[in-house]
Order: structure tokens, then sequence, then C-alpha cells
């Protein structure tokens, strides 16, 4: 798990907490061991770790529905593309 001290903080209100690079790639790779273990095949994990390279900019503390928004507007994709970002974020937040 990721430690409080690799953890930024924010001083304003309302603005999400940004988690350093390093910190991501911890939890992303103990989404991808969790999910692993729960037996998901090597393709799924392989689309959970592609997609969440690209959306790690919104990988941190009190994200917004907003933030999800704005990075799947932002996306040069196909709504389809949109959508297994979506799919991503939402199993990385769940």
């Amino acid at each position: 798990m990721v430690d409080a001290a690799d953890l930024k903080s924010a001083s304003c209100k309302g603005v999400w907490v940004r988690v350093p690079p390093s910190a991501v790639a911890k939890m992303v790779s103990n989404l991808l061991q969790s999910r692993w273990e729960a037996g998901l095949s090597p393709e799924s994990i392989e689309f959970y770790q592609g997609y969440l390279k690209v959306a790690d900019s919104l990988i941190g503390l009190h994200i917004t529905a907003q933030d999800i928004s704005q990075l799947l507007r932002n996306l040069n994709c196909t709504n389809g593309g949109k959508h297994a970002y979506y799919r991503a974020v939402r199993t990385f937040y769940n």
C-alpha cells in the first residue's frame, strides 16, 4: 500500500490531491496484483495496465465526476475508446 508520506497535500478546499508517479505505480501495481489473484485473465490485466497508464494523471484523492468527464472529453479517440478508459478508471476507484 501507499504511505501517507507518499502523498502530496493540497491547501485549497476542493482541490484533489495529486499522487506522485512512484505512488501511482505502486497503486496500479497493487490493483493489477489483486485482479490477478482474483483470477482475471492476462488479457484483462493488460487492458487495465494499458488504460490506467494513460489515465495516470487522474489518479489521486478526492477525484470528482467532473475530473473524470474532463479527462474523457480531452481524449482523442472514439466513444468506444473513451468508454474503455472509463471502465479502467472505475475499476481502479471501486
